[in-house]
């Protein structure tokens, strides 16, 4: 006996509208993501011997496999500058630094450091003249299962509300990394966070690529 296809048919048609609207909206939010405003740059190290970390005015977290995390770039900062310093003192006058801190929390910061060319003659013969500048910094994630669902969020002492209870929403914007799967937190926790009166500042990134910084601005890079 062959039995009447027309019912699967009919449902087969309706998951792929289904589908194809899902897709349209995924399209249109990755659109609308692109046209936000860059979020301000930051840049971790002066030009000074003594390598100091520049205030910062962004809190960062990243979201992926519908899970958010947050990245304590001050901490990562700090360890950065008392790493930097020492590896100065060392140096002995090599053309560039470069080491990997951390981790805090789920990263680690790896940073590359390039030295200064002189100014004026003075400069090249005063060894307290020697400085280096930053040429970039990279986030490192450290554990591929990191970070929590939206659900876990709601608990006040997660690590997102812990993160977010120490923002300053009249002086800090939050900007938050997101990777093609997880557009529908995204949104989630985008709505949440302009409700308690918060600066959001989104930045699609491809996945395999990770957050990478220079004194030029953030950007992404692969992994």
């Amino acid at each position: 006996m062959v039995r009447d296809p027309s019912t699967r048919i009919t449902q087969a048609t309706s998951r792929g509208g289904f589908l194809r609207g899902e897709r349209d909206k995924l399209e249109k939010e990755l659109t609308t993501l692109r046209q936000l405003p860059r979020p301000k740059s930051t840049s971790i190290l002066s030009k000074s011997p003594v390598a100091r970390p520049a205030a910062s005015s962004e809190a960062h977290f990243e979201i992926r496999r519908n899970r958010i995390t947050y990245i304590d770039l001050d901490r990562l900062l700090e360890l950065t500058k008392a790493d930097a310093q020492i590896r100065i003192r060392m140096s002995d006058r090599v053309a560039s630094i470069s080491n990997k801190v951390g981790p805090v929390g789920s990263f680690s910061l790896e940073y590359e450091l390039l030295k200064s060319v002189p100014g004026s003659m003075e400069e090249l013969l005063e060894r307290k003249s020697l400085r280096y500048d930053l040429r970039a910094w990279e986030i490192i994630p450290e554990f591929e299962t990191r970070g929590e669902t939206f659900e876990a969020t709601r608990n006040p002492i997660s690590e997102f509300s812990r993160a977010i209870n120490r923002i300053n929403p009249a002086r800090v914007t939050i900007t938050l990394w997101v990777y093609p799967d997880s557009f529908t937190l995204y949104r989630r926790i985008r709505n949440e966070l302009v409700d308690r009166g918060f600066s959001v500042a989104a930045r699609p990134l491809p996945e395999g690529m990770t957050i990478r910084g220079s004194p030029l601005g953030t950007q992404s890079a692969a992994q």
